[in-house]
């Protein structure tokens, strides 16, 4: 009898345990995901800004300061730069590597 009542109770904490680590680590998935993609969104609303302030700085295009913008970048995003009459200036493009 008081090994019924032991295995049963240890499955009933292991089915517990077991659904709790499961329940956590769904909210945390989800959680870190809308973080990334609320942080992924900021910096590419910022792009425009960093981009104008960097030719406003400098008065050209400099393939350094663009390079680290790209660097910035989340993984995967490709942006072109172009001027207003539709000139290629630049690939702003960040990859793992």
């Amino acid at each position: 009898m008081r090994k019924k009542l032991f295995l049963s109770t240890l499955i009933i904490s292991l089915i517990t345990l077991t659904l709790s680590m499961l329940a956590v680590n769904l909210v945390f998935h989800q959680q870190f995901s809308d973080y990334l993609t609320k942080t992924n969104e900021a910096t590419l609303e910022q792009l425009p800004s960093r981009v104008s302030a960097i030719y406003q700085s400098k008065g050209t295009w400099d393939s350094t300061s663009l390079d680290d913008i790209s660097h910035s970048l989340p993984i995967g995003t490709v942006v072109t730069l172009t001027d207003l009459s539709g000139k290629f200036i630049s690939p702003m493009n960040c990859v793992l590597l």
